[in-house]
């Protein structure tokens, strides 16, 4: 298959998908298309902030430190902000970026230590392939920022109702939103499509694979949790 058939049949038809990715590993392709989509989102949050939540959160976040700052400090900081909000998209692209190296080296290692047999190539092919949904995920929440015509800065990831996030206030119930937040529709679509991938990259069943899969992405939301109540919001 080329590059577009894999492409295609990781949506139609993942299991094909992730065998011709083991015979021929393809990653150019879609590592271009998230890579993309990951700088165009980045880019459309950064520059649809509301200015007033922001101002307000970045206020209440100072007050809860026990610093005082005059209006005009507070206005001089998101100016500040403000200018940088362009360059928001470089920094999707390389955040993106590490995220897919990182998932494939950690995967690829992990699965070596198992006794599979398969290159890094391989790995980053699967894993950029089994975060697809992601592109679905992101066209979705650009839509609704352009929909709505802004964006909470407490809640970026609330534009799009694709998990249980908001059951939970973001700032009161932070680490309970934070765990909601993680049971996502695309989530969990993209850690099913890496177990099919890493199946078929080690010669495993679905069921054999799964527990390693899914048992990282607990490690993940785990540290999300832990995170959200460590870091001020």
């Amino acid at each position: 298959m080329n590059s577009w058939t894999v492409f295609v049949k990781t949506f139609m038809d993942p299991v094909k998908a992730f065998e011709a990715i083991k015979a021929k590993p393809v990653i150019a392709l879609a590592m271009t298309v998230m890579l993309l989509m990951s700088g165009a989102a980045a880019f459309v949050f950064a520059t649809h902030m509301d200015q007033k939540a922001m101002r307000a959160m970045m206020v209440e976040s100072m007050e809860k430190s026990g610093q005082k700052m005059s209006d005009e400090q507070v206005d001089k900081i998101v100016a500040t902000q403000n200018k940088f909000m362009p360059f928001a998209a470089v920094t999707g692209v390389i955040a993106a970026a590490i995220v897919y190296l990182l998932v494939a080296l950690v995967f690829f290692l992990l699965f070596k230590l198992l006794d599979a047999d398969f290159s890094f190539k391989q790995s980053l092919s699967v894993t950029v392939h089994g975060f697809l949904p992601g592109l679905i995920a992101g066209l979705l929440s650009i839509a609704m920022v352009f929909k709505t015509g802004s964006v909470d800065p407490k809640d970026p990831a609330g534009m799009v109702y694709s998990n249980l996030g908001f059951l939970a206030d973001s700032s009161s119930q932070k680490a309970l939103h934070a765990l909601l937040g993680s049971f996502d529709i695309f989530s969990l679509w993209s850690a099913i499509l890496l177990t099919l991938g890493y199946a078929a990259l080690t010669g495993r069943t679905f069921k054999k694979t799964a527990p390693w899969v899914f048992g990282l992405w607990a490690v993940y939301v785990l540290g999300k949790v832990g995170l959200s109540l460590v870091i001020p919001q």
